[in-house]
């Protein structure tokens, strides 16, 4: 679509000379008016599904930066780059010599921590067992002997259990199935606690993230149909709206709409890539031309139609003011301002409404494109 001329009156003014001087219209030199050439098409009564283009990226739902819970040097980095990995595969190992030294000696405390509390146990109960024939305050002693030889050993316990886990965080495994597409630590390096080590994404779980301003976000519903431009000539990926988030980003003021692939169905397609969507919006009935014909301006939408014409006259142009009824990739639904005006089998200029004012005579030729 283009612009509404603002000059039609000193085009007008001015087709008298230059390229718009009389010609010769046969050998014997009859002059001939000049006329505008222009391509025209037949308007058609149809319906138009509106569509906005959007713009997005592709993302992961699942992408995780891994790190070590705790300080240590590598002893093992078992994957590269680009490896695929299943859920719970290692992906590199800490030196964990001191702390199995530490933990030896954890069991070791706690296992003889254990025995005395079972002697303490065993002494309490004889003395239960006895009745009168010991002092009241010996069965004391050995029942609070008892719970603090009980509390010892489950102090060494937990000393196992924490060495336990701090052997276990010397190990990092992979969350859930991926791929590593970045990894930070070698063979030999040290590894801070919290420091990123690798990066993993599942490549299964990918989906496309669009920016929709705030007027296409009003009119966007959840389920809503959007076709992905994939680069192939004539194909493309449909998929449906699965959310929206209701907040607008604080930077550009736009709403986020996200389509989540089925499975792993995105050929061709990776975490990071640009995107451009076709969001279908609605329906609308009315006269259809191509989008090309509609000029537009600040003071509205207007067609120009070509009027009347036999051999002794040519067909002149008439602008009409429309209301856009609904906007296609290709073709646009209106309806006249005036009722009466326009109709459909009228004849509107594609090419060339840019050059014309109104009355100019015009010079018809069929339009290549179809509706």
């Amino acid at each position: 679509m283009r612009r509404a001329p603002f000059l039609w009156i000193l085009i007008a003014a001015g087709c008298g000379g230059g390229r718009d001087a009389p010609r010769a219209a046969d050998a014997g030199g009859a002059p001939a008016a000049f006329r505008f050439p222009v391509t025209v098409v037949e308007a058609v009564y149809g319906s138009v599904t509106e569509s906005v283009i959007l713009v997005g990226d592709v993302e992961t739902a699942r992408r995780a930066i891994l790190a070590f819970e705790r300080p240590g040097r590598v002893t093992e980095a078992a994957v590269e780059a680009g490896d695929r990995v299943a859920t719970g595969t290692p992906l590199a190992r800490l030196d964990d010599a001191v702390l199995e030294a530490e933990l030896r000696a954890a069991r070791a405390a706690a296992a003889a921590e254990r025995v005395d509390a079972d002697f303490a146990s065993a002494e309490l109960q004889r003395a239960r067992e006895l009745g009168d024939t010991i002092a009241q305050s010996e069965r004391d002693r050995w029942s609070s002997e008892t719970a603090a030889r009980e509390a010892r050993a489950a102090r060494s316990n937990a000393e196992v259990a924490r060495l336990e886990a701090l052997l276990a965080q010397g190990v990092l495994r992979a969350p859930f199935p991926g791929t590593v597409v970045a990894r930070h630590v070698t063979l030999g390096s040290h590894a801070a606690a919290g420091a990123p080590a690798f990066e993993l994404v599942d490549l299964a779980a990918l989906e496309v993230r669009l920016e929709l301003p705030a007027a296409v976000a009003a009119r966007a519903e959840e389920g809503d149909r959007v076709l992905l431009e994939t680069g192939a000539a004539g194909a493309g990926l449909e998929l449906a709206l699965d959310t929206i988030v209701p907040s607008a980003e604080p930077g550009t003021r736009t709403f986020r709409a996200i389509a989540r692939f089925a499975g792993s169905a995105a050929p061709g397609l990776r975490p990071g890539a640009f995107v451009r969507a076709h969001l279908a919006l609605g329906e609308a009935t009315g006269i259809v031309v191509p989008s090309d014909a509609l000029l537009e301006s600040p003071q509205g939408a207007s067609l120009i139609v070509a009027e009347g014409g036999d051999d002794a006259v040519p067909p002149s142009a008439r602008m009409v003011p429309v209301r856009i009824l609904a906007r296609g990739a290709t073709s646009v639904a209106v309806a006249p301002l005036e009722p009466g005006t326009l109709a459909a089998g009228a004849r509107v200029v594609v090419t060339g409404a840019d050059n014309v004012f109104p009355g100019a005579p015009l010079l018809l030729q069929a339009h290549r494109a179809a509706l």
